[in-house]
C-alpha cells in the first residue's frame, strides 16, 4: 500500500466511530454565495474552513478544538465572514440538495485538494492567504496568533491594490507587486492574472524580480500537477528536472523544491550518493530565498539546517557505506524536512512521506546483506546498532528483518536489541 494511502486511512479510522459531523455553529455559514453577500455588504473579509469533519480527523479537530469555540467566532467574527465549507461524506450525513456539488466545485475554483485548508479572501472571493490545521496550535487564541499575520497580508494587498491605482509606468508595476507578492503564488496565477499580465507590460524588464519568482514557481507547480503526481517519482524524469536546473532561472524555495525532487528521484533509481548532494544543494539554495517566498516548502529553521549538515558529513564518510547513506537521507527527509502537510487528508508535496518506501526497501536489503553472516543474537545486535536513530515504515525489506529475521528469536530475546521505537514492532 503507498504510504499516501497508509496515512488516510489511520487519519479515516479514527473517525469510524466518531458518529455524526459536528455541526457548523454559531457565527458560521454553510453557503459561500450567502456569505459572500454578506462581506460585501458589510466589508468584511471572508475566512473559509474547507473540511471533512465526518471522514478527515484534522478537519474534526480543527472544528472540535478552535473553530465551533464561542472566543474563536468572537475575535475571527469581527473581521471576516466565517464559512464552513464541511465536505461530509459518510451515509449517515445528511447534506441539504445540490450542496456537495457546490463545495466540490468551489474547492476546485480554489484549488484545494489538502483538508482542511483554511482561506481567507477579499469580501469579491480574491483569496491571499491558506494555511491548515496545526498540531502544536490547537486552541482558539493560540490558532487566532497564527492567523493574525496571515489577515495583515490582506491589509497589504489592499493597501498596496489602492497605492497602484494611482500610479503609472514602473511606480505602478511596483505598487502591484509589493500586493501581490505578500499573496501565494499559486493563487496569484488562478485569480490575478490580469494584474500580473499588468506588470508585465509596465516592466518588462522585471526590475523586481517577481515575474521569475513567478515563472519559477509555475514551473514547479506544474511537475507536481501533471497527473496528479505531487512529486511522485514516477512522473518526473530526472532529465527533465535537470534541464530546470540548467536554465538557471529559479530561486528560493522552487530551487530548493526542485532539488529535493532531484534527490526523490535518484533515490527512487538507487543513486543514494547523488541524493545525498542533491539535499545538500537544497540547503545551499535557502540563501537564494527571496521576499515574495511564503512557506510553500516551509523555510528552514536554522538548527534544521546544521542537523542537515552534520548528517550530510557523516553520509560522506567512507566508512560509513552504503548504509550510512540511506541511514542519513532517512534521518534528513523524516526529522529535518518540513512537512507543511504532516496533518492533512487529501493530495500534497510530502517529500518525507515519498522517501519512505523508497529508503524502507533500500535500508532493509542492505542491512539483510550486510548482516549475512552472522547468525541468532549476534545478527540481532548488529541489526539493532544500524537501527540507531532511524524512523523507517515498516515495508518491503525492512517489514523482512523483523517477521523473518528477529521474530523467529522470540520477542524478548529480540526486544533487548532493539531501539525503543522498533520493540513494539515484535508484540
Amino acid at each position: 500500500m503507498h504510504p499516501h494511502t497508509l496515512r488516510l486511512a489511520a487519519l479515516g479510522m479514527s473517525l469510524a466511530l466518531a458518529g455524526p459531523a459536528l455541526a457548523a455553529g454559531d457565527g458560521w455559514l454553510e453557503e459561500f454565495d450567502a456569505a459572500q453577500a454578506v462581506a460585501r455588504r458589510e466589508g468584511r473579509d471572508l475566512l473559509i474552513d474547507f473540511g471533512g469533519s465526518d471522514w478527515c480527523a484534522p478537519c474534526k479537530w480543527l472544528k472540535e478544538r478552535i473553530a465551533s469555540k464561542p472566543e474563536f467566532i468572537a475575535t475571527a467574527g469581527k473581521y471576516f465572514v466565517l464559512v464552513d465549507i464541511d465536505d461530509l461524506r459518510r451515509a449517515t450525513s445528511k447534506m441539504p440538495e445540490g450542496r456537495k456539488e457546490r463545495y466540490r466545485a468551489l474547492q476546485q475554483r480554489y484549488g484545494i485538494d489538502t483538508f482542511p485548508s483554511v482561506v481567507m479572501t477579499t469580501p469579491d472571493g480574491l483569496p491571499y492567504a491558506r494555511t491548515t490545521y496545526i498540531p502544536d496550535i490547537n486552541e482558539p487564541k493560540a490558532y487566532w496568533a497564527h492567523l493574525e499575520p496571515l489577515r495583515q497580508r490582506g491589509a497589504v494587498l489592499g493597501a498596496a491594490l489602492k497605492k497602484a491605482a494611482t500610479l503609472d509606468g514602473a511606480a505602478r508595476a511596483a505598487a502591484l507587486v509589493d500586493g501581490l507578492g505578500v499573496v501565494p503564488a499559486g493563487f496569484v496565477t488562478r485569480f490575478y492574472s490580469e494584474r500580473v499580465a499588468e506588470i508585465r507590460r509596465l516592466d518588462p524588464a522585471d526590475r523586481t524580480g517577481y515575474l521569475a519568482f513567478l515563472a519559477g514557481r509555475a514551473a514547479i507547480d506544474g511537475l507536481h500537477e501533471r497527473g496528479g503526481g505531487h512529486g511522485k517519482p514516477d512522473t518526473i524524469t530526472l532529465a527533465e528536472l535537470d534541464a530546470l536546473l540548467a536554465g538557471g532561472q529559479l530561486r528560493g524555495e522552487a530551487l530548493q523544491e526542485l532539488h529535493v525532487l532531484r534527490a526523490l528521484k535518484q533515490m527512487a533509481g538507487g543513486d543514494y550518493a547523488a541524493a545525498i548532494g542533491a539535499l545538500d544543494a537544497m540547503v545551499k539554495a535557502h540563501a537564494t530565498v527571496t521576499r515574495f517566498d511564503l512557506g510553500d516548502l516551509r523555510p528552514l529553521p536554522a538548527k534544521a539546517e546544521k542537523e542537515i549538515a552534520v548528517r550530510l558529513v557523516a553520509a560522506r564518510d567512507p566508512a560509513a557505506g552504503k548504509l550510512g547513506e540511506l541511514r542519513a537521507l532517512n534521518q534528513i527527509m523524516e526529522d529535518e524536512l518540513p512537512d507543511p502537510f504532516e496533518l492533512s487528508c487529501g493530495e500534497g508535496f510530502r517529500a518525507g512521506w515519498l522517501a519512505r518506501p523508497i529508503l524502507a526497501d533500500a535500508f532493509g536489503r542492505q542491512l539483510l546483506a550486510e548482516t549475512a553472516s552472522l547468525e541468532g543474537e549476534a545478527r540481532a545486535k548488529a541489526i539493532g546498532a544500524a537501527l540507531e536513530g532511524t524512523s523507517f515504515l515498516r515495508i518491503g525489506a525492512f517489514s523482512d528483518i523483523f517477521d523473518k529475521v528477529l521474530r523467529p528469536l522470540g520477542k524478548e530475546t529480540a526486544q533487548k536489541y532493539l531501539p525503543a521505537r522498533y520493540r513494539t514492532w515484535l508484540r
